[in-house]
């Protein structure tokens, strides 16, 4: 079983809000990026925030990211999934 089928939120599989992943399975290149998408599901599950507004809101830090960087230059999703959680 893998770390998504546990998971109390459906992730995207496709587009900005989807999470890294390399063979269906998440990526964490970094520990701190785990504890992030950990804190993230914790938060969510405490009733602090609905998933749909909290996917909206990083879909519009990555766009504002990109905005302000040049083509070409990739975003790290935990780096937008966590400022997105100060904001």
């Amino acid at each position: 079983m893998s770390l998504t089928e546990d998971l109390p939120v459906e992730l995207d599989v496709d587009g900005p809000s989807s999470p890294p992943r390399a063979n269906g399975e998440l990526v964490f290149t970094e520990p701190w990026e785990s504890r992030v998408f950990g804190i993230t599901i914790a938060l969510h599950q405490d009733g602090v925030f609905a998933w749909d507004d909290f996917k909206e809101q990083l879909i519009a830090a990555i766009a504002r990211w990109e905005a302000g960087h040049p083509d070409g230059e990739g975003y790290c999703y935990y780096a937008c999934s966590a400022s997105n959680q100060q904001a």
